[in-house]
């Protein structure tokens, strides 16, 4: 799959202006019958890749546009242009009513991208490690073999003891609503071990603390022991990740996953809502979920990669990858938002309060 882009601008936009019209049109875009008509995927606040320079510094501070994705129209039959013609005329037709004439921006399709080869290889690491950290193999036990998840980064908290690591919810939890604190959790996957003819489980930790909501799909597990688990990241054994800060736009950030390994991208906005349309989220209707206020790069991941830990240049860690359409897109969870999460209660569970203090 790969998308088709709607581009909203104005001159020199501000960025003030343009999460004003982010909001006048997210609930539109992403209403049932606008969905079920055009397949819209992605609202997203971006630059204009010319604003940029080589740093990832913004040579024009006020140049914001909006960004929506739409799924591939080549499998309606009808006319691309037709649809194109009928999705501007709605955008246009709700902005009007919200906006005045002077207010409305300009709004203009990008050119159909041309299909291009895979640029993320599918390399997977199935091997057990002494020390899982970084970048390894890690699922619920209760998933069974056709799972496999990515583990996050090892860390202390401030008001529990032991080792901690971090993960998505839909790697480290059964994904229903009888969900347990307490599961046990694996590396390699089983998935893994089932492939490389392994029949030895080897129990890492338990799921300690998870949050599904439209912010994020986040879990935590508890190591059994300090010695479960191992320090930084396996692609990069020589990165000491520093602290937990904010993305920006244009920041150069990398990642490294069970599946793809070590792959580098670009923060491509900072304010994104998307809908995920996949069966990891059973618990909500026909496996769809919307998720609000994530942070979109280009394509750096595929299917397993899922907890994988964004990291930009300072050795910060910025995000947690919790989906992507493996061609154009992936998208990551805010770090920040999810250890700032206070009197969390998920799945009808009450959560013990988490205060991060430092990666290991």
């Amino acid at each position: 799959m790969f998308f088709v882009k709607l581009a909203i601008y104005s001159h020199k936009m501000e960025r003030n202006k343009a999460e004003s019209i982010f909001k006048s049109l997210e609930n539109f875009v992403f209403s049932d019958f606008f969905i079920q008509k055009y397949k819209t995927v992605h609202l997203a606040i971006i630059k204009s890749d010319h604003s940029l320079d080589q740093n990832g510094e913004f040579k024009i501070n006020n140049d914001y546009k909006l960004e929506i994705a739409f799924e591939d129209f080549s499998v309606i039959h009808i006319g691309l242009k037709s649809i194109q013609k009928s999705i501007l005329k709605e955008i246009k037709s709700n902005l009007s009513s919200k906006l005045s004439r002077d207010e409305l921006p300009d709004i203009t399709f990008n050119k159909r991208p041309k299909l291009q080869n895979q640029s993320v290889e599918y390399n997977p690491y199935q091997s057990k490690q002494k020390f899982p950290n970084g970048g390894t193999s890690i699922i619920n036990n209760n998933l069974g073999k056709d799972y496999s998840g990515s583990f996050g980064l090892a860390f202390k908290l401030k008001n529990h003891s032991g080792v901690f690591f971090i993960s998505n919810f839909h790697v480290l939890s059964r994904r229903q609503n009888n969900i347990i604190r307490y599961e046990t959790i694996l590396h390699p996957s089983q998935s893994d071990t089932y492939d490389l003819g392994e029949t030895n489980l080897n129990a890492i930790g338990t799921l300690f603390w998870f949050n599904l909501n439209e912010f994020m799909d986040s879990a935590i597990g508890k190591a059994n022991c300090e010695k479960s688990v191992g320090p930084g990241i396996r692609c990069i054994p020589d990165l000491c990740v520093d602290k937990i800060k904010d993305s920006k736009i244009g920041q150069k950030v990398m990642k490294c996953g069970r599946s793809s390994n070590l792959t580098k991208g670009i923060v491509r906005s900072d304010y994104c809502t998307v809908l995920v349309n996949d069966s990891n989220y059973l618990i909500s209707d026909n496996g769809k979920k919307l998720f609000k206020d994530q942070i979109l790069t280009n394509c750096m991941s595929l299917g397993g990669d899922s907890g994988s830990v964004l990291i930009n240049n300072n050795r910060n860690a910025v995000g947690l990858l919790f989906a992507g359409d493996a061609k154009t897109s992936s998208y990551f969870n805010k770090l920040s938002r999810i250890f700032k999460e206070t009197n969390v209660i998920s799945q009808a569970q009450i959560m013990p309060e988490i205060i991060f203090d430092r990666f290991i």
